[in-house]
């Protein structure tokens, strides 16, 4: 008997325009954690899965805290839940790094999620990324001319004028 597998890369690393799919409560060796899965929906990798994992203890500053603040939400707001269907199918530019468990396996995980507010659909969309927003363009920086010297024609020196 045989069954027919699918196999899958893992995500390369990268920037990828995903979608929230799911956030669930997990427990791993570190005690209670929320794990965020993103669908990826553009480029080779469209429609697989990968996913960022937080303690699930929320503190000002700690990994959590700064993961909510980077996906739009005021964490000062936040007391004892949080809100999952205000993210849930939004969609966000998240960035993939791999990295190595102790046993040599290696992960997709997303280590950034920002929000973007691209109208992608995936029957539409092209096989790029959105491009991300970019900041406010700064003021040129001005550069000071060099003083200007007076010409030089008809100059005497001092030791020349007599007294």
């Amino acid at each position: 008997m045989s069954f027919k597998i699918k196999r899958e890369k893992d995500v390369a690393e990268g920037d990828y325009l995903a979608r929230l799919s799911e956030v669930t409560p997990q427990t791993s060796q570190y005690g209670e954690c929320i794990r965020f899965q993103f669908e990826v929906l553009d480029g080779e990798f469209a429609t697989q899965e990968v996913s960022m994992l937080h303690n699930a203890k929320l503190q000002m500053g700690n990994k959590l805290d700064r993961a909510l603040v980077e996906m739009g939400i005021d964490t000062s707001t936040v007391t004892d839940e949080l809100d999952v269907d205000v993210l849930k199918g939004k969609l966000f530019k998240i960035k993939v790094v791999h990295k190595t468990s102790t046993k040599g396996k290696v992960f997709a995980n997303v280590v950034s999620a920002r929000p973007t507010t691209s109208n992608f659909t995936p029957t539409t969309a092209p096989a790029t990324a959105a491009p991300l927003a970019t900041p406010a363009p700064t003021p040129a920086r001005q550069t000071v001319p060099a003083a200007r010297q007076a010409p030089v024609a008809n100059q005497t020196l001092i030791e020349d004028v007599p007294f």
